[in-house]
């Protein structure tokens, strides 16, 4: 029997190159992203960037 899983509601972005901690931290379900955007996937990250003055490259 197959099973499916949604995968694509539930996560968070944050456009953010240094955040102070490492990439195994963020991953533990400890770790407190409530301040991230809240996405659905698929998500573009940059899909704004050229209609706002503070373009992100």
């Amino acid at each position: 029997m197959r099973t499916e899983i949604e995968l694509n509601n539930g996560w968070r972005f944050a456009k953010i190159y240094n955040l102070g901690i490492s990439e195994n931290d963020a991953v533990t379900p400890e770790f407190d992203d409530c301040s991230w955007e809240k996405i659905c996937l698929p998500h573009t990250f940059n899909a704004t960037d050229s209609v706002t003055s503070s373009y992100y490259k």
